[in-house]
């Protein structure tokens, strides 16, 4: 196995392991009380 390639979505943590981690985040920054914007209402907010 020490010669094997590593598949990308081990490498990148993409697929149901990437899925699994930003629930993760999301569900922390919820409890943080963080407020959840769309790029528009982002870009409203924000933009300079």
């Amino acid at each position: 196995m020490k010669n094997e390639k590593i598949r990308i979505d081990c490498k990148f943590n993409t697929g149901n392991n990437a899925l699994r981690l930003l629930e993760k985040l999301i569900d922390y920054y919820k409890r943080q009380n963080a407020k959840f914007l769309t790029v528009r209402e982002y870009l409203n907010v924000y933009k300079r």
